[in-house]
């Protein structure tokens, strides 16, 4: 399946949307339920098969938007949370379709041009990283949204950024994209660094079909840049990373 989700906070409340043209045939939580990030709260069921339908956020249900065997269109509202905390007031509320401008620029961001500039001057790119990274990407994605004139919608504290060395040589980046609530755009960036042999590699952390979290590289080849898939992301953070410095290493 191409077709992706794209679920909508919005003044604290989280609504859970239809992943594609189908049916729901089970609900796992009812109205007053408390839910947790990341837990199944209903079987959604389309022509290709079944899908399980997962919470972003951890909440109490208030709603429940549809009935079972509904047929329902992609983006129609499922379920409804009232989220337990409050989200910071920077939370990144993208448009709800692939076509809006916010949703462009962003992925445009962390599909070329941001991979453009890491391997077309590391240097510079590492300098950046070296005073403030999270600021230093804000920076980046800002001069982006001011060319376009438009509103930018997120601050600094939208990035959260982990660096960490492996096996002495390695420098090895993590980007999260706190509050970012679309599963149509990447949810972390890896950069990985070899000091020594000066190798470096550009990886994403991408939502696929299904939900399905997809290992992904972004390397130059003859002058243009080219995605490899990797296939599905190992679900804990730790394995991820492994997995990552493995492909890093082997390739």
């Amino acid at each position: 399946m191409d077709d992706l989700s794209i679920d909508i906070v919005k003044d604290n409340i989280y609504y859970i949307k239809s992943p594609f043209k189908g049916e729901i045939i089970r609900f796992f939580a009812d109205i007053g339920d408390s839910v947790e990030k990341g837990q199944t709260v209903a079987l959604f069921k389309t022509n290709n098969g079944y899908v399980d339908i997962e919470t972003e956020y951890g909440g109490v249900v208030s709603d429940i938007a549809c009935g079972i065997d509904e047929t329902l269109e992609k983006w129609d509202d499922i379920l409804v949370v009232e989220l337990e905390e409050k989200l910071a007031d920077d939370f990144l509320n993208i448009a709800t379709s692939p076509d809006s401008s916010d949703y462009a620029i962003l992925y445009s961001f962390q599909q070329d041009i941001l991979p453009t500039l890491f391997y077309g001057d590391t240097e510079k790119f590492i300098k950046g990283f070296s005073m403030d990274k999270a600021n230093f990407i804000y920076f980046l994605l800002s001069e982006i949204y001011e060319n376009q004139d438009m509103e930018i919608p997120f601050s600094a504290k939208s990035f959260n950024v982990i660096e960490q060395i492996a096996y002495n040589d390695i420098i090895f980046i993590r980007i999260d994209w706190k509050y970012l609530n679309t599963q149509l755009l990447t949810k972390s960036i890896y950069v990985l660094i070899n000091s020594k042999t000066k190798k470096i590699q550009y990886f994403t952390c991408e939502n696929g079909a299904q939900n399905q979290l997809v290992l992904c590289s972004i390397v130059p080849v003859d002058g243009q840049l080219t995605r490899y898939n990797y296939g599905p992301a190992p679900s804990d953070l730790e394995l991820e990373a492994g997995k990552i410095l493995e492909i890093f290493l082997n390739d």
